[in-house]
């Protein structure tokens, strides 16, 4: 089986929501219309209104999905830029 983890373009473990929110924002802008990419995230309360405030600001969430890397409780967004 293929580790998820490998594709991941952006590792937000340790870091809650805002300052989630503000990294994920920063790394998208540094792309193009049409970009896609990776975030990993702690699925955790705090970072709840991650997908929604990514949403927020025009970005197409093409997934987001659990994933169990040691044993935390984690989740990959994948997300596509839209201008």
């Amino acid at each position: 089986m293929e580790n998820p983890a490998q594709d991941i373009d952006l590792d937000l473990r340790g870091t809650v929501c805002p300052m989630a929110f503000v990294k994920l924002r920063l790394f998208a802008d540094q792309l193009s219309a049409a970009d896609t990419f990776s975030a990993l995230y702690e699925d955790t309360h705090a970072n709840e209104p991650l997908v929604r405030s990514i949403e927020g600001v025009g970005h197409k969430v093409l997934s987001n999905q659990p994933i169990n890397l040691g044993g935390s409780d984690l989740r990959i967004i994948r997300v596509q830029i839209v201008d």
